[in-house]
């Protein structure tokens, strides 16, 4: 069995990919099996070997079936890889290698016991490392070349190159792997290499700056490395340090790198890895994605730009990029120019011939960097030529300066060095169009924000070419913000243009347009903001191009050019079918150059003729670079909302030495002839190995569903885009459209109604569309605006419950139904909310239980409102103050004892409730406490003589005054009594009677 496959990775997190999307991984044996998930949620190794899809077997294809494409590490294997980054960076202090004048740096060949090192390789080896001028075999140049280059020899290294000698173990002992270690012990490898070649080596002359410890030490061993291709034995090229400090001639071996003899079985691995891992050792961190799909997912970082991202694999690893603007900074040898105040006739010449960038601080960790890449000598294969406009954070950058934490670009919502392109969105950074003007001639960078989405107010206008190859610009501190929306209200001769211009000092803006393909814009003055501007009389079915221009004391700021095509008059009806045997009338064009979609009648690169028919499309991307494209705009399609339509169209698929997956057809929908705010809907790859793959070449027929929401006039684009590989041939375009039962819904019932609050009923049938929300609308009789209350809930019926409502009021209520294309609503139905009732509280007779208590009685009934709190208030008759009794319970029937009342006097009294509204009384009402008599006693008479007798009596007062007091006798035998009055002593009374 045969397995291609991509690798992916480095040294702490690694895996592979096969061309139809698995994840693979190598198993012990050197074998390449297709990666699982565990029942704890980890990928691991299964053992089922993998091979292409030509070659699988039955039980290969039912064990797929059980597995998705693209599995990755969980988020806890992930942290664990973290962990090891972390420890071995957390030991890579700062570093001391010297980045300028002639230091020693050290590089020994390693052979393994079970694989030697070729010695004609070592030679090479030897010379592509420190020869000056290298030019063997189409080299771009040497280690010391590349160093010395890009430092403008500030650094001119002497390489001393010794080996290769035989380490005492086979290549697994020390690259195995165990789970969460790539190589089991590449540090011992180090140690023994520098043991071995001790004899032949003073250490201390590669001790540059005298502390003790040697400079650069690079280990390359036999083989292959992991990273290309040499399986799971084998070591993964890094740049770490020994955790103990072997000594050797009075100097110690921390920092080391290493890399690998060979890129393929028999071919000599160029210096690209050689210089990332140095790199390392001088102090550079990666500006890939170091952490991968954690933190978020992939990162888009500096890709083939950058030798510390994946510019040192360019060329076969024989031509790595120059070193950016940054990390030269980093290294010592370039200081930027900092522009502040706006400055005209900037120059900056190609990054290969000077050590020239600009800068522009934008916050306090934020900035701009500008550098010009020329393609010649290290920078020719990379993308493009041109200006690169990078955006740079400290926060993320700075923590690698001083604690060597290496996750500048790990999370892809928060980079730390990334490329704003030219052109088109952030992925594309690996184009023509990624630079400034580049292949789309911008000559403007406008409109930049900080990461948060703030406008910087900074613009460079007026980027070209000067002479030698210097790049020109102006920089403008306070530019307006310039917006270009897409165009509108698109006729056959009309059409209204859009955007926004803000900021100080302008002096006039407006748009200007032309047919596309003439040289003279026509220039228009707007005077409103937003700026909106209806062109009339323009030639039917004729692409334009327009833009708008603001202009300030600084000079005229120019936003990016885009396109429109007026109508031709025809709107198509769903279906449809183009099989392009006539002329493309009607379908218009544009592309990142000159390139487009011609009408062929056969094929080549691959061969191949119309699916149906005498001809079909061709675009020539076996010719044109990668990234290119053009893009297919259909004439104007009505579309019904009551139906869903599909996509289809016959591609020609192929596989072959220069496919790509990333070449293909991206299908777009727009309301306007434009890519801007365009949604894409579909991919296919010509490469028949992709998802969804084909086991031999020949047509494809592709589908795919536009979005649900698709009503009204719209165009379909097809955007073939070229990974210099194959042509891409497309035929037979069609659209389907599918009948859809649409969804029903009726409001039922209003129920559970208060004076303030009501309950909606409703039901619904879902019918072919998704249901996005839904709910209930309602408002009172004398509101023109509608309330909303959505509800969450999937099934039917469903409820809602409102509150706050006005009592005694009519309402009107409604329920509907939201789906993406329309807004179903039922009949109006009307409800009444209940009025407001007032408690009732009345007061009852009271019972006196003697002079001084009586017992007070009420009753309520409660009314809307819970009643908070009841009881009574009595006073006096003659007084105005009432005293206040509240019940420790609220009952409808309530009594309450009051005491300590004066006899014979009346009392009047009410009872009381309270609710959230207010205080109620019930009527009042008196009553009069009983008098107290006095209490009268005739006691024994004493001190009885002849003539002579005390009388004796008490008296106990009542509740009246007593005003007179004393005794009535006689003789026993009259009938007359005799009255004398007497004292009262307290309550007794006495009188002598003589």
């Amino acid at each position: 069995k045969i397995i291609s496959y991509t690798i992916n990775g480095d040294e702490f997190i690694s895996w592979a990919t096969s061309l139809d999307g698995y994840t693979l991984l190598g198993n012990s044996n050197g074998d390449i099996v297709y990666a699982v998930i565990n029942e704890t949620g980890q990928m691991v190794k299964s053992n089922v070997l993998a091979c292409d899809y030509q070659y699988r077997t039955i039980e290969d294809n039912i064990f797929l079936s059980t597995i998705k494409k693209g599995l990755f590490y969980n988020s806890s294997q992930i942290e664990r890889f973290e962990q090891n980054r972390a420890q071995l960076y957390s030991d890579n202090s700062q570093n001391n290698t010297p980045t300028t004048g002639t230091p020693n740096f050290l590089v020994i060949l390693v052979s393994f016991t079970d694989i030697p090192f070729n010695s004609a390789n070592a030679t090479t080896m030897q010379n592509q490392i420190s020869q000056s001028n290298y030019t063997t075999s189409g080299a771009t140049g040497s280690v010391k070349d590349y160093f010395f280059d890009n430092s403008m020899g500030l650094l001119n290294a002497n390489f001393t190159v010794v080996g290769p000698y035989t380490l005492s173990h086979n290549q697994a002992y020390y690259g195995a792997e165990t789970e969460y270690d790539h190589d089991s012990l590449p540090r011992e490898m180090i140690a023994e290499a520098c043991s071995l070649a001790n004899p032949n080596v003073n250490f201390a002359n590669f001790d540059n700056d005298n502390d003790g410890t040697v400079d650069m030490i690079h280990v390359i061993y036999a083989g292959r490395g992991q990273h290309n291709g040499g399986g799971t034995n084998a070591i993964w090229a890094h740049s770490w340090t020994l955790p103990t400090l072997p000594s050797f001639d009075g100097v110690n071996v921390y920092r080391y790198s290493c890399s690998n003899e060979l890129r393929t079985t028999t071919s000599v691995d160029g210096i690209g890895t050689i210089c990332h891992e140095m790199g390392h050792v001088l102090g550079l961190p990666d500006f890939y994605d170091t952490d991968y799909e954690g933190s978020g997912g992939q990162s888009i970082h500096l890709g083939n730009w950058d030798l510390m991202a994946s510019g040192s694999y360019n060329n076969s690893s024989r031509t790595p990029p120059y070193l950016s603007a940054l990390e030269r900074q980093i290294l010592g040898w370039l200081t930027p120019v900092t522009l502040t105040a706006s400055t005209s006739n900037c120059t900056l010449p190609a990054i290969s011939d000077s050590n020239k960038a600009y800068k522009v601080v934008l916050s306090e960790n934020e900035f701009f960097m500008f550098e010009h890449r020329n393609k010649k000598r290290w920078d020719a294969y990379t993308p493009a030529k041109g200006m690169l406009v990078f955006h740079g954070d400290n926060n993320l950058i700075n923590p690698w300066l001083t604690s060597r934490i290496n996750d500048i670009n790990d999370d892809p919502f928060d980079r730390g060095y990334f490329i704003i392109p030219a052109s088109g969105d952030s992925t594309n950074i690996n184009s023509t169009s990624t630079t400034f003007p580049g292949s789309t001639n911008q000559t403007t960078f406008i409109n930049s924000t900080l990461k948060n989405g703030t406008s910087t107010g900074k613009a460079l206008t007026g980027i070209a070419y000067g002479a030698d190859s210097v790049i020109t610009f102006s920089y403008v501190n306070n530019t307006p913000t310039i917006t270009i929306l897409p165009p509108t209200n698109i006729t056959t001769t009309t059409a209204t243009l859009n955007g926004n211009v803000t900021g100080s000092g302008i002096t006039s803006k407006g748009f200007e347009y032309r047919v596309l393909g003439t040289a003279n814009f026509t220039q228009q003055a707007v005077t409103s903001n937003p700026l909106q501007l209806t062109l009339n009389n323009l030639s039917i079915n004729t692409t334009y191009e327009y833009r708008i221009y603001a202009t300030t004391s600084f000079g005229t700021i120019y936003s990016p050019i885009e396109t429109f095509s007026t109508d031709c008059g025809l709107i198509i009806n769903p279906p449809f079918t183009e099989t392009f045997d006539a002329s493309l009338s009607c379908w218009n064009q544009t592309s990142s150059d000159t390139n487009h979609f011609n009408v062929v009648t056969s094929g080549t690169s691959p061969s191949c003729s119309p699916h149906s028919g005498a001809k079909m499309l061709k675009y020539n991307s076996y010719n044109i670079y990668d990234n290119n494209w053009t893009a297919l705009f259909t004439p104007k399609i009505n579309f019904n909302s009551n139906n869903s339509y599909n996509v289809n169209f016959w591609i020609y698929r192929t596989n072959g030495t220069y496919s790509s997956q990333q070449e293909g057809i991206e299908i777009y929908l727009s309301s306007s002839q434009t890519l801007n705010s365009a949604t894409l809907i579909g991919f296919i790859s010509n490469d028949r190995t992709a998802t969804p793959s084909i086991s031999s070449d020949g047509w494809y027929n592709y589908t795919c569903s536009l979005p649900a929401s698709t009503t009204g006039n719209n165009y379909l684009i097809f955007k073939a885009i070229s990974g210099y590989g194959y042509n891409i041939y497309i035929d037979d375009i069609s659209i389907t459209q599918i009948t859809i039962n649409t969804p029903t819904i009726s409001y039922n019932s209003t129920t559970n109604i208060t004076h303030n609050s009501a309950t909606f009923n409703a039901s619904f049938t879902q019918g072919a569309q998704t249901i996005s929300s839904k709910g209930f609308k309602y408002k009172s009789q004398n509101d023109a605006n509608w309330t909303t209350l959505q509800n969450s809930s999937t099934t039917s019926p469903f409820t809602g419950n409102v509150t706050n409502l006005n009592p005694n009021t009519t309402y009107y209520v409604k329920s509907y139904i939201t789906t993406q294309t329309n807004n179903y609503e039922s009949a109006i139905d009307t409800f009444i909310t209940l009025p407001i009732i007032s408690p009732i509280v009345s007061t009852d007779t009271a019972t006196l239980n003697n002079s001084l208590s009586a017992i007070l009685y009420g009753t309520y009934t409660q009314g809307t409102y819970s009643i908070l709190t009841s009881g009574f208030q009595y006073k006096k008759s003659n007084s105005s103050t009432w005293t206040t009794l509240y019940q420790t319970t609220n009952n409808p029937a309530f009594s309450n004892t009051i005491n300590n009342l004066d006899p014979n006097t009346t009392y009047q009294y009410k009872a009381f409730v309270s609710n959230i509204t207010a205080l109620f009384y019930g009527e009042t009402k008196s009553f009069t406490t009983p008098v107290i008599p006095q209490t009268v006693t005739t006691n024994q008479a004493s001190n009885i003589t002849a003539t002579t007798a005390t009388l004796n009596g008490t008296i106990t007062a009542g509740s009246e005054t007593i005003t007179s007091q004393g005794f009535e006798y006689k003789l026993a035998s009259s009938s007359t009594w005799t009255t004398i009055t007497a004292t009262l002593n307290g309550n007794v009374i006495t009188q002598n009677l003589t």
